[in-house]
């Protein structure tokens, strides 16, 4: 049966069980969702906030956090390489350029 991993056709090479990539799978996604939830409704409470007039500071904060945890998800990969995998991160002046269409 395939959900049960009896069969030795479910073993993927590296060792993990049909069930364990699924259930990894699984919580990789309901962890997106929450994320990306609660971030549309802390966005709309910050910003339909009107004490606080500042939606390009939240938005600058948000995207700073998001390269500093995706810098500190390239070091922790590098550290502990069997246990986290993440790409790696760097900085290209020609794709900025591309991206931001401002130098050509």
């Amino acid at each position: 049966m395939a959900l049960s991993g009896s069969s030795g056709s479910t073993e993927q090479p590296d060792g993990e069980t049909f069930v364990f990539r699924a259930v990894k799978i699984g919580v990789v996604v309901a962890l997106y969702w929450f994320i990306s939830i609660t971030m549309v409704f802390l966005n709309n409470y910050l910003l339909d906030n009107h004490e606080l007039d500042a939606p390009l500071f939240v938005t600058f904060f948000q995207c700073l956090v998001t390269v500093a945890l995706c810098w500190a998800m390239q070091l922790l990969s590098a550290l502990c390489p069997g246990l986290i995998d993440f790409p790696s991160v760097r900085f290209d002046l020609k794709t900025s350029r591309e991206v931001l269409q401002i130098l050509h």
